[in-house]
């Protein structure tokens, strides 16, 4: 995963290099028009777009992995689960070839989200279940279940702000 991670970063710091290229060549006219420059920008995006695709699949895979573990090895904890990060994989390749990015990008960001929510939540829920047998899910003023709950919150308002503020909307 950091392999990917960093792959991507330098895909998109060379497209970034080129989209500036195209800025320039738009005011400083040179051997290369900007409309080359943005070809390449755009393969480069695209590949961007595959390797973060491919990324979230690996890191979705290794937490419903390990949901399955915490959970005792129970198929039943992770179906759900496994159908919302091929859903989430799914829809990360249908936003490349779609006429509505907007829209589409909003319904990935969306899925991902719940994706993330529900398995965030089910890996918190299982330890702090095992623990309240023995008395381990208070310990002190410290309230391990609402500071759970508070994580959780706290991570849903962050993303669908972050998500749904920082994408224009199409106008009529």
């Amino acid at each position: 995963m950091f392999l990917a991670d960093a792959t991507q970063m330098i895909i998109q710091l060379l497209s970034l290099a080129f989209y500036v290229q195209a800025l320039q060549s738009l005011y400083e006219p040179g051997p290369k028009n900007g409309i080359d420059y943005l070809a390449t920008y755009n393969s480069f995006v695209t590949v961007s777009h595959i390797i973060l695709a491919l990324n979230m699949l690996m890191g979705d895979t290794l937490f419903v992995y390990r949901c399955y573990v915490i959970w005792g090895r129970n198929k039943a904890v992770v179906v759900l689960p496994v159908m919302l990060v091929l859903c989430t994989a799914a829809l990360a390749v249908a936003i490349q070839y779609s006429l509505d990015s907007v829209t589409a990008t909003q319904v990935g960001f969306l899925s991902i989200a719940i994706t993330n929510l529900v398995l965030t939540g089910l890996t918190g829920k299982r330890p702090l279940s095992l623990a309240e047998p023995l008395g381990l899910a208070t310990l002190g003023n410290f309230d391990f279940a609402n500071h759970d709950l508070i994580d959780l919150l706290s991570v849903a308002a962050i993303q669908f702000d972050f998500q749904f503020h920082s994408i224009p909307t199409q106008t009529s």
